[in-house]
């Protein structure tokens, strides 16, 4: 490695080393920092959320609390994963003004959401995460559909906006 000399420039600097002073700037800045982290949680958790999160949330969360053989048939109550994911999806696919689906436990632990208003029935049945059949029907065009979901949650949310914006 060759270096040239005349490239290399003294550099004289004026800055000095205060550990007093860099202490309490740091110390400032994390308080901020830590002021503007608590407000945003404070903003995000006071929120007001939609009528259906709210609703669908509380009804979710008392079913988890069932008893084994909720049903006389020996069905356990929905579980934790279903719950959690169902609430996931509605949250992708519905919108503030989506009207409340009734939400009820269904058999081997799942939960199903379904709506029966506007001219349509609309029920979504959540058996695992992933695991979700969709049935809609819409009485004004006669068109129905039943099938499976996994992934893919386009069905569920055009019938949902059918439902909102009718």
């Amino acid at each position: 490695m060759i270096l040239y000399s005349h490239n290399i420039k003294e550099v004289k600097d004026s800055f000095s080393f205060n550990p007093g002073a860099a202490t309490k700037l740091a110390s400032h800045e994390s308080e901020q920092a830590e002021q503007k982290y608590a407000n945003f949680w404070k903003e995000f958790y006071s929120r007001p959320r939609s009528a259906w999160e709210r609703e669908i949330t509380n009804r979710i969360s008392n079913l988890m609390k069932l008893q084994d053989n909720w049903d006389g048939y020996k069905s356990p109550p929905p579980r934790d994963d279903v719950g959690t994911f169902a609430l996931t999806v509605m949250k992708q696919v519905m919108q503030p003004e989506t009207p409340v689906p009734q939400v009820v436990p269904s058999a081997g632990g799942g939960l199903q959401l379904e709506w029966h208003e506007k001219d349509i029935d609309l029920e979504v049945n959540f058996s695992a995460p992933y695991e979700c059949d969709l049935w809609v029907e819409d009485y004004r065009t006669g068109r129905c559909v039943s099938k499976g979901l996994t992934n893919e949650f386009s069905e569920l949310k055009e019938a949902i906006v059918l439902l909102t914006t009718r």
